[in-house]
């Protein structure tokens, strides 16, 4: 009697660390999940890759060419997970390294677009 009205749904969490998938593997995984689970919820959004780096220009590549993908299958949404990293946890002053990190990463994500 449960019902839950999921609105979007990530396909698989940062795919290039778990098993070494390659890009052209996990874009067919997602086609094949998208093509499953849209025919019981037409309305779900979807998204894809879910990267452990925003570096893995390969990934970025393949899986945004929609023509590396079946047909119908929609390209919602990619993301990627950035973690900055202070030398130490537990020391406040430490924390302004993260800054610097975080500009590379703004200037490394332009060029996804």
């Amino acid at each position: 009697g449960y019902y839950y009205n999921i609105s979007h749904w990530e396909v698989l969490n940062e795919i290039e660390g778990e098993h070494g998938q390659s890009p052209q593997f996990y874009t067919g995984l997602y086609d094949a999940v998208v093509t499953a689970m849209r025919a019981v919820q037409p309305s779900l959004r979807f998204v894809g890759m879910a990267l452990e780096t925003h570096r893995n220009w390969a990934f970025w590549y393949y899986f945004l060419n929609q023509t590396n993908h079946a047909a119908g299958v929609p390209l919602d949404y990619a993301s990627f997970h950035f973690y900055a990293s202070p030398s130490s946890r537990t020391d406040p002053s430490a924390y302004e390294e993260m800054f610097p990190q975080c500009d590379d990463f703004v200037e490394e994500v332009a060029q996804i677009i």
